[in-house]
């Protein structure tokens, strides 16, 4: 580091560190990283690949929702590196997932395609929630094809996902409390899902685009079996009374999309195992 930054001063330094969920401990690694280099480094690139064991006697379903509640747990141990780097006086350290991913096998293409849906959609909500910090997030295995599909084109479920959020869903966190059904998963499955109590079956982050003041207001379910109907209560915000509404469900079809009526206070119905953005103009739009 510091040769380089003696020809260089600009660089950025980052450090590869060890991510949770792993068989290995990462305290190990990144305990002497951080004691010996934290005060050289900007950035903690951290590496994460993650599953659910098809031999563990759970059925295409069950697996489905174990795998959607990992980037929960997962959400928790980044939170808690965060509170390490500050008890250490290291506030400028950044983090990078550089690689994650959610692999699950269950025997069912259509499951296995709503598990995917359900894990990448559960890490976006983390990832955005501690964007503070988490500076950036890169899917392993991602194309617009997903070469573990069998036939070729057939679109990957995250690739609509991505897409649409990164078009639509805004860039600044707001404040978003939540009531939700909860539900217990008091064992640990394989390597990587871990006990969680109170695990909320329903997801919610909320963005503002700077750009035209609209929302985006991003709903998780996931409940495997049933829909479940959610009322939001904007608070210091008048819509316009129309907003358009993206559906990600894991199916073939992909992303369904049309407008909604919405105004201070609105039901939505979320259907099983889905991922739904509502996009939400202001009353007074204002041009980009």
């Amino acid at each position: 580091v510091q040769a380089m930054r003696a020809v260089a001063p600009t660089i950025t330094i980052i450090a590869t560190a060890h991510g949770g969920h792993s068989e290995s401990p990462p305290e190990p690694w990144n305990r002497p990283l951080l004691e010996h280099y934290g005060d050289q480094l900007e950035i903690m690139d951290i590496h994460t690949y993650v599953g659910v064991p098809s031999d563990a006697g759970y059925s295409p379903a069950e697996q489905a929702f174990l795998l959607s509640g990992i980037p929960l747990s997962y959400e928790q141990w980044i939170a808690e590196l965060r509170q390490d780097l500050l008890r250490r006086e290291l506030p400028d350290v950044d983090v990078i997932v550089g690689e994650y991913n959610a692999s699950i096998n269950s025997g069912s293409r259509a499951m296995d395609r709503v598990a995917d849906m359900l894990a990448y959609a559960g890490y976006l909500h983390a990832f955005m929630r501690q964007g503070e910090y988490v500076v950036g997030a890169n899917a392993t295995e991602y194309s617009v094809f997903n070469p573990r599909a069998g036939p070729f084109g057939l679109l990957h479920p995250r690739y609509d996902i991505f897409r649409t959020y990164a078009e639509q869903a805004g860039s600044h966190p707001l404040e978003a409390t939540l009531e939700t059904p909860v539900r217990q998963q008091p064992f640990k499955v394989g390597r990587d899902v871990l006990p969680m109590f109170n695990l909320p079956l329903v997801d919610a982050v909320v963005l503002r685009d700077p750009e035209d003041g609209s929302l985006g207001i991003s709903l998780l379910n996931r409940n495997m079996t049933d829909a479940v109907t959610v009322e939001v209560a904007l608070q210091g915000f008048q819509p316009d009374g129309e907003g358009r509404r993206y559906v990600f469900a894991g199916d073939p079809e992909g992303m369904m999309e049309e407008p909604v009526e919405v105004g201070p206070s609105f039901e939505v119905t979320l259907p099983a195992h889905s991922l739904s953005l509502y996009k939400v103009y202001p009353a007074e739009r204002r041009l980009p």
